[in-house]
């Protein structure tokens, strides 16, 4: 693939696909990062200056914003500025083609990343209530992009009912997060987002058993590529009065992720709560080693020692 790719560079200059299949190849986790982050990033400024000045089509846009906004190892980013740099990208799309669906999916995704949440909600919901693009030549596109837009935008909705304090207000942004999800759900059926949406819907209501239901099925179809739908799943099993049970869940999935610091800091309050103090303290110790930036860690050790 590396000596492809350098050829397709090499005889299509001009090409930013032939560029963009070089950088991708480039950052492959196999190679080492150091050796070839220097070509990316230089290949990644000429395809940027391109696009910015004709952000065009917008799929190599959107494919250009995603490389940008990567992260390497550690989550550091592969680029220095790299999600500023892919949002800059995905506005210059925008201004031209407002009514775009790959570019207000593209920006409300890069805005989300950076916890822009009220500003990608706006996006998505544009995405999802326009159907417009979905008359278009690419219209298998269009609709996959609104039916991603919805989710997310649902999902969204969802987290601020959460902490939302009015309870007529928290309702109904359940209520519209449960409209768009009826609609999605009659198209693609329960995949495994619109399931891991509908549990957090029903943990907002506190509705345990309800949403144990949702985040197991939703984590059987992740086939463990979600971590979010087991931790959830066992928060709901807390909730319910089952400690024991939610944490037996997350031991099974921790001796699979090791590395996982949410993962292991949840399995310590879970150990905290039910008075076992050394199997609390096996866990948070492992984090500064995993994650040195984590400040619950010594908190967590601490804590048994009060009790």
């Amino acid at each position: 693939a590396m000596e492809l790719t350098r050829r397709m560079v090499e005889q299509n200059p001009e090409s930013l696909d032939a560029k963009l299949y070089r950088i991708e190849t480039l950052m492959h986790p196999q190679l080492g990062e150091s050796d070839h982050l220097a070509e990316a990033a230089q290949l990644a400024e000429a395809v940027e200056a391109r696009l910015l000045a004709d952000p065009q089509p917008p799929l190599t846009v959107a494919r250009m914003a995603e490389v940008l906004a990567s992260q390497r190892r550690g989550a550091e980013p592969t680029f220095e500025n790299g999600r500023e740099r892919a949002e800059a990208l995905a506005r210059v799309g925008l201004a031209r083609q407002p009514e775009s669906a790959v570019f207000n999916t593209l920006l409300a995704g890069l805005l989300q990343m950076q916890g822009k949440n009220a500003e990608a909600m706006e996006h998505y919901a544009k995405t999802w209530r326009d159907r417009s693009e979905l008359m278009a030549p690419d219209m298998l596109r269009a609709h996959e992009l609104r039916i991603r837009s919805g989710l997310a935008y649902a999902d969204l909705l969802v987290g601020e009912a959460d902490t939302e304090g009015d309870p007529a207000a928290r309702e109904k942004k359940l209520a519209e997060a449960e409209g768009i999800l009826k609609e999605v759900e009659t198209i693609t059926g329960e995949s495994p987002f619109l399931l891991l949406t509908r549990g957090k819907m029903a943990l907002t209501r506190r509705q345990w058993v309800q949403a144990m239901q949702h985040l197991d099925k939703a984590a059987d179809q992740f086939e463990g590529q979600n971590l979010e739908a087991t931790l959830l799943s066992a928060r709901a099993r807390q909730l319910s009065g089952e400690p024991g049970a939610a944490a037996e869940q997350l031991e099974r999935v921790a001796r699979q992720l090791p590395d996982a610091v949410n993962l292991r800091l949840q399995l310590a309050e879970l150990y905290i709560g039910m008075r076992r103090p050394a199997q609390a303290q096996r866990h948070p110790d492992a984090v500064p080693a995993l994650e040195p930036s984590n400040l619950n860690a010594p908190t967590l050790r601490a804590q048994p020692a009060r009790r």
